[in-house]
Parts: C-alpha cells; sequence; structure tokens
C-alpha cells in the first residue's frame, strides 16, 4: 500500500517499511527499532547543493560501503542525525554551536599585525629584516648548490663573501609592492568569499556544515575548480552520505610551498605523503572524491587513479566524458579509532533515549487519561456485570483525551439483603476528586532536567548558552558563563576552522599576504569600553590609534589605523599643546625635561585612578603605553 497519508498530512510508515527500517537500525548496531527511535517516520528533504557532482537526491542507503573499501562508521550517521528528532536537548547544543562558532561572518587580516600599517619604523624594520633573511636563504641555497657538484677531493672554499646590504630605497621599493599586492588580495578575499557558494552565503554554509560535524560526526565541503583548474565555488555536501576509503599505502611526492618570510611567495619543498579518497553513495549511485592536495588524477565515477586524464578519457577506458574527482574538506572529531568520529554527545546516548521513553510516557498518561476527573464511590450495594462492562467502555472510548477532562466516573450499585428477614441496605455515595492529583503529576522531570545538563555537559555549554534560564542568573554571572565559553570552547573550534580554510583554500584563489579569520561576538560590551576609555583617556591612558583598535574589535569591523601623527600620544599631551614634532628638529634639553615630567605624572595619576576603582592594572598595562619612543623624538 506504500505510504498512507494521516492526520495533518503526516505520514505514516507501512509495515513493510517499518521491517526495513527495523533492520537497518539493527546493523547499525543501536539495539533498537524505528518504532522506538522514530516519532513519526519522515524522510529525508532533498538537499541543495552547487554542482552536480554531489548527489542531491537523499534515500537510505545501507551495505554498500563496505564493496567500495570505505570505512564502515562505528555508530551510523543517518540514524545518529534522526536522533535529533526524539529529544528536545540535543538541538539547542547543536544551533548554539553553529551560531557562536561560525554565525558571526569572518573578515581577512594580514598575516602579521606590522602589515596593518606599513608606514611605521616597525614595519620597515621588519621588511628589512625579512629582505636580508630572504638573502641569506638564497645564499645558502647557492652555496648548498655549489658544493654538491664539486668534486669530493675539491678542498672547500671557507672564505667569507661580503654581503649587500639593504638601502632604504630597497626597503621603500619592497613596501610600495606590498602595499599594491595587499590591496589586490582584500579586493580579490571579498569577491571571491561573497561569491563562493551559489545557493546560500559562506556563512550559511559554514553553519551548515558544523550542524552536520555535531549530530553525526563529520560535515564535508567540496571544492570546485573550472576548467583550467582555479578553485571557483564551494559546495555543500550531506556528511552522512560520505565515507572515507581505507588510507592508501602508496607514497605520492607532493611540491608544496613554504614562505620563508610574510612578504615571500613560499619556496617549493618536496614531500612525501599518503592520500585518502572518498565516495559518496546515495542508492545506487557513487561519487568519488579525493584529498586536498592530491595531485593524482582519480576518476569522479569509478574512483580509479590514471596517470593522466588522456588515458582516463580514453573510450577503452572511461570515455571522454569523464571527469577528475573534485577535492573534498572532511571537518570531524578527533577519533583515535576510525577517521568516521562519532560525535561529542554519543555518551550520551542513553539519556537521548531516555528522555524520549520518558516523553513518550507522559504523553499517553495524558492522552488516555487514565486518571479521570474524580470517581464516585458507592457503599452498601453490588454492581452488575453489564455495568462494569459499561463502565470499561465509558473509561476507554469516553474519559479519553484533553476534551473530556471535566468528566466523571459514576458507579451505579443495586442495594443488596444479607438475608431474608434482613433490612434492605441503603447505598451510600462519596465522591472523590483526581483534579488535583493530575494537575501536580509531573513524571520524570528530574531525570529530563538531569539528562539536559549531562547532554550540556557533552558540548560544554551551561544552561544559559542552550537557551535555558536559571532562577538564579544575574547579569555578572551571565558575562562570566559567556566569557568563558567563548575562551574554551568556541574560539579552539573556530581556529580549527580557520586553519583549514587557511591551508586549502587561502592559497588557491592567489593570496598569500592576509589570512581567514572567523568572526568573534563582542565579549566586552561597548558601553564598559566607553567607561574605561572615559576613565582614563583624560589622564594620557590611551591614545586615540589604541581607542580606534578597541572600537574595531568590539565592532568586528576592520581596522584601520589613523596615520596622523597626533593619534600615537595621549590626548592629554595634544590638549595641552604638545605636538608631535613633524620636522625632524630635536626639543631641546628643557623642554624634554619638562615633557618626561608631565607625562610621568599623568601616568601615576592614571594608575592610581585605575586601582581606586577596582581595576587590575597589570592586566591593562598594555593599554597604557605613553610611547616612550616618540617622547625620545
Amino acid at each position: 500500500m506504500g505510504r498512507k497519508r494521516g492526520r495533518g498530512g503526516a505520514s505514516r510508515t507501512s509495515g513493510a517499511e517499518t521491517a526495513k527500517h527495523d533492520q537497518a537500525l539493527s546493523q547499525a548496531g543501536l539495539g533498537f527499532t524505528a518504532k522506538q527511535l522514530l516519532a513519526k517516520a519522515r524522510v529525508a528533504t532533498d538537499v541543495s547543493v552547487d554542482e552536480p557532482t554531489a548527489i542531491q537526491d537523499i534515500q537510505a542507503t545501507q551495505n554498500q560501503w563496505g564493496e567500495q573499501g570505505a570505512i564502515l562508521a562505528p555508530y551510523d550517521p543517518e540514524t545518529l542525525l534522526r536522533l535529533n528528532e526524539l529529544t528536545p536537548h540535543l538541538q539547542p547544543n547543536i544551533d548554539a554551536y553553529a551560531q557562536n562558532i561560525d554565525g558571526y561572518g569572518y573578515h581577512s587580516a594580514p598575516k602579521t599585525r606590522w602589515m596593518e600599517d606599513l608606514s611605521t619604523e616597525e614595519a620597515e624594520s621588519a621588511v628589512r629584516y625579512a629582505l636580508e633573511y630572504e638573502r641569506w636563504l638564497d645564499e645558502e641555497e647557492a652555496a648548498f648548490g655549489e658544493q654538491s657538484e664539486k668534486a669530493d677531493d675539491e678542498p672547500p672554499n671557507d672564505a667569507p663573501e661580503e654581503e649587500e646590504e639593504i638601502t632604504e630605497d630597497d626597503i621603500q621599493a619592497k613596501i610600495e609592492m606590498v602595499q599594491k599586492q595587499l590591496r589586490r588580495e582584500q579586493f580579490r578575499f571579498d569577491s571571491w568569499f561573497e561569491n563562493c557558494c551559489s545557493t546560500m552565503s559562506f556563512t550559511r554554509l559554514r553553519r551548515i556544515v558544523r550542524m552536520d560535524k555535531e549530530a553525526s560526526g563529520w560535515g564535508c565541503m567540496e571544492m570546485i575548480r573550472d576548467e583550467h583548474g582555479r578553485l571557483m565555488r564551494l559546495g555543500y555536501i550531506p556528511g552522512f552520505t560520505v565515507r572515507p576509503l581505507i588510507e592508501e599505502t602508496e607514497l605520492v611526492q607532493v611540491v608544496e610551498q613554504n614562505p620563508a618570510t610574510p612578504l615571500s611567495d613560499g619556496r617549493e619543498v618536496r614531500v612525501w605523503r599518503r592520500f585518502r579518497r572518498y565516495v559518496q553513495i546515495v542508492g545506487s549511485r557513487k561519487v568519488y572524491y579525493r584529498s586536498p592536495g592530491d595531485p593524482r588524477i582519480v576518476s569522479m565515477k569509478t574512483g580509479k587513479i590514471y596517470e593522466t586524464i588522456q588515458k582516463m578519457q580514453h573510450p577503452d577506458a572511461e570515455g571522454k566524458n569523464a571527469q577528475q574527482a573534485n577535492e573534498l574538506l572532511w571537518f570531524a572529531h578527533h577519533y583515535p579509532l576510525s577517521p568516521c568520529s562519532p560525535p561529542r554527545w554519543i555518551s550520551n546516548l542513553l539519556r537521548v533515549l531516555g528522555t524520549r521513553e520518558a516523553d513518550e510516557t507522559n504523553y499517553y498518561h495524558l492522552k488516555n487519561k487514565t486518571m479521570s476527573g474524580g470517581i464516585l464511590f458507592v457503599y452498601g450495594g453490588t454492581v452488575k456485570q453489564g455495568v462494569k462492562d459499561r463502565l470499561e467502555s465509558r473509561i476507554s472510548q469516553e474519559l479519553q483525551g484533553s476534551e473530556n477532562t471535566s468528566r466523571i466516573m459514576v458507579v451505579e450499585a443495586m442495594p443488596v439483603k444479607a438475608g431474608p428477614n434482613d433490612r434492605t441496605t441503603i447505598p451510600q455515595m462519596q465522591f472523590q476528586s483526581m483534579r488535583d492529583t493530575n494537575q501536580t503529576d509531573a513524571m520524570f522531570l528530574d531525570y529530563d532536567t538531569r539528562a539536559a545538563d549531562s547532554i550540556g555537559a557533552a558540548f560544554r555549554q551551561s544552561p544559559l548558552m542552550r537557551g535555558y534560564t536559571p532562577d538564579n542568573l544575574n547579569r555578572a554571572t551571565a558575562e562570566t558563563v559567556v566569557e568563558l565559553t567563548e575562551q574554551q570552547v568556541y574560539s579552539t573550534e573556530r581556529e580549527d576552522f580557520d586553519w583549514q580554510i587557511n591551508k586549502h583554500v587561502i592559497p588557491e584563489i592567489g593570496i598569500n599576504l592576509l589570512d581567514f579569520k572567523s568572526n568573534t561576538p563582542p565579549t566586552t560590551s561597548a558601553e564598559e569600553i566607553g567607561e574605561f576609555v572615559k576613565a582614563v583617556a583624560p589622564h594620557g591612558g590611551v591614545t586615540p590609534a589604541q581607542i580606534q583598535r578597541l572600537s574595531a574589535d568590539v565592532l568586528n569591523l576592520p581596522y584601520e589605523q589613523i596615520k596622523e601623527d597626533w593619534a600615537q600620544q595621549p590626548m592629554a599631551l595634544t590638549l595641552a599643546g604638545f605636538m608631535p614634532d613633524s620636522g625632524g628638529v630635536p626639543l631641546d634639553a628643557e623642554e624634554q625635561t619638562r615633557l618626561r615630567n608631565i607625562e610621568d605624572k599623568i601616568a601615576r595619576i592614571t594608575t592610581d585612578e585605575l586601582r581606586d576603582n577596582g581595576i587590575d592594572v597589570e592586566a591593562k598595562a598594555t593599554l597604557f603605553d605613553l610611547h616612550t619612543e616618540e617622547r625620545d623624538k
């Protein structure tokens, strides 16, 4: 009969389909049936993927992974995904991870901090050192090359060679080149990530992959190239349809770029690596993928490895329509026993199932209305069998459901005589209300609360972060919870994701001087920073440039430094009429002494006032730089 439509359009599963689900769950090793697992039998909806290499029509797939040489997952990921339908405690944790780790967007940042302003002396010194180091590496490589070409009996030439000095013109020329390259790379970064996904934003793609990873153990992205081999798109692949193949024993030599300095494009380093292929199976269709950086020609259709594309497209091989397999980014937890890692909450699997059983028990208790609104007891009489039958029928048919909450049961009785000469006993009636029992009953409430806390602890999240508000919550504890969770949980996950993008994506789109950085939520409010700046700025505690950096961090905006000289000294000095010397004329000894006295006094006043206001001066020391170098100029 197939699927039948029930009330409200929900689908009902036939007996044959239920047996099929039970068999699949048994093979998954979870030890329970589909009836216990699913609240409603539902089929996963179609998932949109950018390019046609990733199969979009998701159907049940069983018993095909071993035939393809794929690694069997310790827990079936499709079953784990369906467990989200069983308990209200999993999805809030997964949503909190997706939002707080990946939901705040991204930005680019120079690889080193001094690149933010190339007009400073720090930038000039860094460029000088980089040029000297690169020149020294070139000389070292040349010496190694000459030494290898010499005969064994030829004595080495140990005479030191005169080093060529780095001139100011060399430094300025390099700085101008870096400035132009930074501008070009910034435009490319913004344009590429704005258009790298055809059906969604890159931020949403990150959130979806994160939800797959936290729900079933891993998530996947597809790296899509054009006909010239340039990386053009990133696509979503449903993680539960993909398995890794066994890591190959064959060593492959690859050329990697090893930048000697932040300014260099990188030096070629030849290394030997082992790669892994991946396979996606949906029904009877299969698509193969390769690891990022794998230089081999891998067939998308069969997963076979060829020496050249021409051999793969030969009529005797796979034909002219054969395509090279795309690369796949694999995001998973660390699990030493298998690359198919289980989700972090797997140790709470029984609690997930237990909360579902508790919810079902409460649901059927309320639905069937096993306890009526009241009972009328009759004493001194008997109840005939026909009355008992009608009573049972009424309980099962008329007292079930919330619409019958106010109905009561009436027990009818007939008077009886103890003997032929005895008086007839007059029946007595007593009504017992059951309303208080029904309304105050809260079965498994403590178990459900403990299960929620245990599942949240697996994610290392407090109730506040997963949507619950404790009774004893106040602003101080809330801010502490948010700050600790950001530092110990979310920031480390962002670093892992950023490393993958900077390792496999950023170099492929021609960016060398910029890094991909995930945005972070503002853990310090703008009000607190405003009060802090208001307290210390009049006394010379911070400079306008430092205030601008604080504002950029709070607002998640790119830092654009004010290049005027007045921004590099405390505002107290500027307002007092002490302007930095731009003409290169040094101050006389009396003026320098007066300036030092003023700054020392400002430093003492600032430190005393901060301590009076309960601020840890040592922890905030980086914000109280009085710019002694500018002063000495």
